[in-house]
């Protein structure tokens, strides 16, 4: 008999990516980089500066960039989780109106 596959998660946010997408699609992990000291969505180099060009030009290491994209993650997961909700209630309620 075979055992299941565990299934491996695409992270949402990676350490290429751009700052400035970052807090585009995930307006809540503002506050994760503010307690890791990172203002960088605040500064012109988001728009041309990755996640890790970021941590690394201040001076943080690899391991802090991996905890800090594991709480980004973490956060950005929540908020598309809240989202879904949303638009399942908003649906929901649209199918009630239209009956």
């Amino acid at each position: 008999m075979e055992t299941p596959q565990a299934v491996v998660k695409k992270p949402l946010i990676t350490k290429d990516m751009l700052v400035s997408s970052i807090v585009s699609n995930y307006p809540t992990t503002v506050s994760i980089m503010l307690a890791y000291g990172l203002h960088c969505f605040d500064c012109g180099a988001s728009e041309v500066e990755t996640l890790e060009q970021g941590t690394l030009g201040h001076g943080m290491s690899e391991d802090d960039l991996e905890m800090i994209l594991n709480d980004l993650n973490e956060e950005a997961e929540k908020e598309e989780k809240e989202e879904k909700k949303w638009k399942r209630k908003l649906e929901k309620k649209s199918k009630k109106t239209k009956n």
